[in-house]
């Protein structure tokens, strides 16, 4: 009793060793680079939006939310990040639809331009801010690039 006692310790020990060098060596981009940070801010709003931006870097960087309230008393929100695939956009749309149900959605096609993925730190820019989910894993299974894994993004440390 005492050394299965011990063991899970351990195992408990270097599981929070192994949270916590995670948490320290994830790129800091989510606090140092505004668009970082843009997709998971959702999940900090109020979930009653009349409508709702997605898409790249032109709907972030084109609409005004506080324009619209403050001009036309229209609710909304852009969940926009840096050459978002439409791959991208259609889980990040699935997901926030599952939250509310919007007058109007907004979906920007610019992303159809690119046939796969561009880069890593996009897709991480996008991915990394989404919960976990059916909708993260998906998304992440149809945006991966040929050198990177699914286990990258389950354990971003490694």
């Amino acid at each position: 009793m005492k050394r299965k006692l011990f063991i899970s310790a351990e195992l408990l020990l270097v599981s929070c060793l192994f949270v916590l060098l995670q948490n320290l060596l994830m790129p800091k981009y989510m606090e140092k680079m505004k668009e970082g940070a843009l997709a998971g801010e959702y999940y900090l709003e109020e979930k009653a939006h009349d409508v709702l931006f997605i898409g790249d870097c032109e709907v972030y960087e084109v609409f005004s939310p506080k324009v619209l309230w403050e001009e036309y008393g229209i609710n909304s929100y852009i969940r926009g990040t840096p050459a978002q695939t439409v791959s991208h956009s259609y889980y990040l749309l699935e997901e926030m639809l599952e939250e509310e149900a919007p007058k109007a959605v907004v979906f920007n096609i610019m992303g159809m331009q690119y046939d796969e993925p561009q880069r890593e730190s996009y897709n991480r820019m996008t991915l990394d801010g989404m919960k976990w989910s059916g909708h993260k894993l998906a998304a992440i299974r149809s945006s991966l690039l040929p050198e990177e894994s699914l286990v990258e993004y389950i354990f971003p440390l490694l």
